[in-house]
């Protein structure tokens, strides 16, 4: 057993004591912030406003949903198609204006 702990003692190198005291006050030092009273403070407004903020969330992600609906409903080939119809929408156009049948009506 004591080859275990001198084992174990021996592995801990200076550097890694290091680390570990670096982390534990890091740590305490989070706990602090936490603990603080405008963190707390906070913490209270936003429990006593969720309703609010919920509904206002839920509204701003709907408006993400429409817009990446509208943008993945403009796909190249309906854009495509639609160039192609307003295309020949104004060639019928030209042709109805440049007949005889304007000049009848």
């Amino acid at each position: 057993m004591e080859e275990v702990l001198d084992v174990a003692t021996n592995a801990l190198t200076d550097t890694m004591v290091e680390r570990l005291i670096s982390s534990v006050s890091t740590l305490a030092e989070i706990s602090d912030a936490i603990a603080s009273s405008k963190l707390l403070s906070v913490v209270d407004k936003l429990s006593k406003n969720a309703d609010i903020l919920e509904s206002l969330l839920d509204s701003v992600f709907g408006l993400l949903s429409a817009i990446n609906t509208l943008n993945n409903a403009f796909s190249d080939t309906i854009i495509e198609r639609l160039v192609v119809n307003l295309s020949k929408i104004v060639e019928l156009t030209d042709c109805i204006s440049n007949s005889q049948l304007v000049e009848v009506v």
